[in-house]
């Protein structure tokens, strides 16, 4: 019918729309623009640039060998931690919960080895130094200060 009242050439365009998918095909969607491209190619490398700075750095850190400096680092860490809980506790309290609960099972497990107790071979042979040594007189007080305060009970109010 369509045939005898719009002609031939009509019927083999509404044959052609409706056999062709309407919208982009699935290359045509994942196609990008030129400008797209280089953005992506662009972030890519500085991501790349990025990661190898950090590996460098971090392997740069590895070889040092300084007592100062990882004790240094060992405090900046707990600075942050402790940071990050005050900000943990302001924000979502349940969270600070759970984070506090983790630390009292590591202190728990700190205060099970005997890590800071003068027992050790470097405790021993600090005590031994220390009658003529300032520094690993300090050393060994400060280990001691430690472990007067992990074996301390916690008092709940």
């Amino acid at each position: 019918m369509a045939k005898v009242l719009y002609g031939e050439d009509y019927l083999k365009q509404k044959k052609a729309l409706l056999e062709k998918p309407q919208g982009p095909t699935d290359v045509e969607a994942y196609m990008l623009s030129v400008e797209e491209a280089l953005a992506n190619h662009s972030e890519m490398s500085r991501l790349r640039a990025l990661q190898s700075y950090q590996m460098a750095k971090a392997k740069r850190q590895n070889k040092i060998k300084s007592k100062k400096y990882h004790r240094l680092l060992r405090k900046e860490k707990i600075k942050k931690q402790l940071k990050e809980f005050e900000n943990l506790q302001t924000t979502d309290p349940e969270a600070a919960l759970l984070k506090l609960e983790e630390l009292e099972k590591s202190r728990i497990q700190e205060r099970m080895s005997l890590k800071h107790r003068n027992t050790s071979k470097w405790a021993k042979m600090q005590s031994a130094r220390a009658k003529y040594n300032k520094e690993s007189r300090a050393a060994l007080s400060e280990q001691l200060k430690i472990s007067y305060q992990l074996t301390q009970k916690i008092q709940v109010c």
